[in-house]
């Protein structure tokens, strides 16, 4: 019964997102080259869902390593970063995104959002080093940091 509802506010919480997620899109788009990426997750308990779109990323850490949970989609050109999806952008095809249901919470594990802005300066490995020093509250570190 319980995994009954968590499937069900799943299924609805991702068909929300979707909604939201397409009006936002065609919004932009009637506006012009206004763009946007997104990275979001839901906790329900022990399940976390990902929603993805653009090169802000999403890291796990968890028993002292950090992982890449997403991937940019984004590549390089002479010197510029040229987003190869995003919310808008004046794209007018259907907006890709990613959506992943259970990727894995337990105790002790943290999750870091962030913008390009902070990874373009930091690598990985700092960020995790950052993040390891000062668990709690390691947000002030790394922008002073980047």
């Amino acid at each position: 019964m319980v995994l009954e509802a968590v499937a069900s506010v799943q299924h609805v919480e991702q068909e929300a997102i979707q909604i939201a997620l397409a009006t936002t899109h065609q919004r932009m788009v009637r506006r012009g080259n206004l763009g946007s990426t997104l990275t979001a997750i839901a906790l329900i308990g022990t399940q976390v869902s990902l929603v993805h779109v653009g090169d802000s990323r999403l890291y796990r850490q968890a028993q002292g390593y950090l992982t890449l949970l997403t991937h940019d989609d984004a590549v390089e050109s002479q010197g510029r970063t040229l987003l190869t999806a995003c919310i808008g952008g004046g794209v007018l095809e259907p907006l890709q995104w990613t959506w992943v249901d259970n990727l894995g919470f337990e105790p002790g594990c943290s999750f870091l959002l962030c913008t390009d802005g902070l990874t373009r300066v930091l690598t990985a490995e700092a960020i995790n080093e950052i993040i390891r020093q000062d668990a709690r509250s390691p947000e002030r570190n790394l922008v002073e940091a980047a």
